[in-house]
């Protein structure tokens, strides 16, 4: 999975044993799982708008 991310680079490479392998990012996950959020909250409050006020 690649996450792009702005300004920087697509994947981030780790080196275990002088070898070089893809990484995810935390900050690119929780950006990844906090969008996730956002687009659940507006669905829930364009469904409960009223009961919300």
């Amino acid at each position: 999975m690649i996450i792009r991310h702005e300004g920087g680079e697509d994947v981030t490479l780790a080196s275990v044993d002088r070898e070089k392998y893809p990484m995810i990012l935390h900050e690119k996950l929780v950006s990844s799982w906090r969008r996730e959020m956002l687009e659940q909250l507006r669905r829930d409050y364009d469904s409960y708008k009223e009961e919300i006020k």
